[in-house]
């Protein structure tokens, strides 16, 4: 199964190594990390538009979709 893993470079709520060796471990696992904090996904506008075009992505690639 496909995984994308999300993490801030500076999250201090989500463990980073364990996150990290939870994207290596899958076999198909990418991870991505963005700028910021845990909850700058939340409040900065470019954190959460840049995460979420990789997540489209993502999707789009596993799913073998194009765009409408």
């Amino acid at each position: 199964m496909p995984l994308l893993v999300c993490i801030a470079v500076h999250d201090q709520e989500s463990p980073q190594e364990l996150t990290r060796q939870l994207a290596v471990r899958a076999p198909h696992g990418r991870l991505k990390r963005y700028p910021g904090t845990h909850f700058s996904f939340y409040h900065d506008e470019q954190t959460r538009q840049t995460a979420l075009a990789d997540q489209i992505a993502f999707y789009r690639t596993v799913l073998h979709a194009q765009p409408r």
